[in-house]
């Protein structure tokens, strides 16, 4: 897949079919735009893009509004790639490109993509204080030559799929259904960093990571999970919290791979959260720490060999 990170280069596509918006979290809703526009693709033998940005539009337009992101560009991008997309063209959202007319950023779509087809959700907006809609996408397409599907929101359980729902499911500690929107368990991913060596004396030695600041991450809790470490996926409790039993300030996330003894520091770390098993918790005295991991390790182990084939 050929990444892209500016509009003004110095070669051009032709023909390209192309999906537009900011997909984050890569869901059900997403996947079924993207999916489109690579099907328009290999039907017509040219090749599939996807537009986005490398950050949320919301961190120019209202930074205090602006939500955490569910994917980080990285996994973004590996997701694409999964998704036979040809070339991802993801530029920064910056305050020239907030000012640009929808006209103007067609314009500048036309000028690089040559688009035949271009597919969007059913919300999709764009232009200046977002005035773009789909039928006015539509509506420049046949002046332009491209032609717009727009399409239909996917629902789960009656209700629409969409990244705002996949955030308030993550941070409410609902991984089952955050999974079922994405189509996928939720994902972060982390460099192994070194901690304070608490869990190895406690008997329970974790991979502390340290996602981006930008991340969004589950609600505080001991959470099922399986490690991604480089191309295995290991059965692995993970505590995301400040450890208050020792006065910790910082939210961090703690993995501790089942049955599994290596030195991780400085490697890469996915984390797939499966199930929230409890919320965080105050301990009296390390024993009473101790045990309660004891018991987590158990449930863990219960729900891998009752869920996980």
């Amino acid at each position: 897949m050929k990444v892209i990170t500016r509009m003004e280069l110095n070669e051009s596509f032709s023909g390209v079919s192309i999906a537009l918006g900011t997909f984050d979290g890569v869901h059900l809703g997403h996947q079924k735009v993207i999916g489109r526009a690579v099907e328009f693709a290999n039907r017509s033998g040219g090749e599939s893009a996807v537009f986005t940005f490398e950050n949320h539009p919301l961190s120019i337009l209202a930074p205090h509004q602006c939500p955490p992101l569910i994917t980080s560009l990285a996994e973004k991008e590996r997701l694409l790639a999964d998704m036979r997309v040809d070339i991802l063209c993801r530029i920064p959202f910056t305050n020239d490109l907030l000012h640009l007319t929808p006209e103007e950023f067609v314009n500048k779509l036309v000028s690089l993509f040559s688009p035949s087809y271009v597919v969007i959700g059913p919300n999709y907006s764009f232009g200046y204080r977002s005035s773009g809609t789909p039928e006015l996408l539509t509506q420049i397409g046949k002046e332009k030559g491209f032609v717009v599907e727009v399409q239909e929101a996917v629902y789960i359980d009656g209700n629409m799929v969409s990244s705002t729902s996949i955030r308030q499911c993550v941070s409410s500690g609902n991984m089952e259904q955050a999974a079922k929107l994405m189509g996928r368990p939720f994902c972060l991913f982390g460099k192994v960093i070194h901690g304070d060596m608490r869990g190895r004396v406690l008997g329970f030695p974790t991979a502390n990571i340290q996602p981006s600041a930008e991340q969004l991450l589950p609600a505080d809790g001991v959470y099922t999970a399986h490690a991604i470490i480089g191309t295995q996926r290991l059965p692995a409790l993970v505590n995301v919290g400040t450890n208050p039993t020792f006065n910790n300030q910082n939210r961090r996330v703690e993995v501790y791979v089942l049955d599994f003894q290596a030195d991780l520091y400085d490697q890469e770390l996915g984390v797939e959260f499966l199930k929230r098993l409890r919320g965080e918790q105050i301990f009296s005295s390390i024993q009473e720490l101790k045990d309660r991991i004891a018991l987590d390790v158990i449930e863990g182990k219960q729900y891998f060999k009752s869920h996980v084939k």
